[in-house]
């Protein structure tokens, strides 16, 4: 018996959702034209950030885990699965802070590499 792996179509709606996130709001807020990855400033990088979180919030894709009472999406592990997935695969690159301060990109092609601002 083969196993159907066909996502629900509200699960499909929010990968769509995330992926149409990622492309148009979070790859251009941290890339040039280019693809070249922005070196961010602490300033820059926290303005960036809560950017992109009031439009994940205005598309109804704000904290996708916690529960709905919490102000949450209340998406259980399966329901997740495909929107955290897309969101890895369209980015590419992520954009961390370390403990000490500085910026570090990691591109995930080239894993153990990284470059570091401060």
């Amino acid at each position: 018996m083969a196993i159907d792996f066909t996502l629900a179509p509200e699960h499909e709606e929010i990968r769509l959702r995330v992926r149409e996130f990622v492309q148009d709001a979070i790859i251009p807020a941290v890339t040039r034209p280019g693809a070249e990855v922005l070196a961010l400033s602490r300033r820059d990088y926290l303005a960036t950030i809560t950017g992109l979180r009031e439009q994940a919030k205005a598309l109804g894709l704000w904290l996708p885990h916690m529960p709905k009472e919490w102000g949450g999406m209340g998406l259980g592990h399966v329901e997740l699965a495909p929107g955290c997935s897309t969101a890895w695969r369209r980015t590419r690159e992520t954009c961390t802070r370390s403990s000490t301060g500085a910026t570090t990109i990691r591109r995930s092609a080239t894993y153990g590499r990284s470059v570091t601002e401060r």
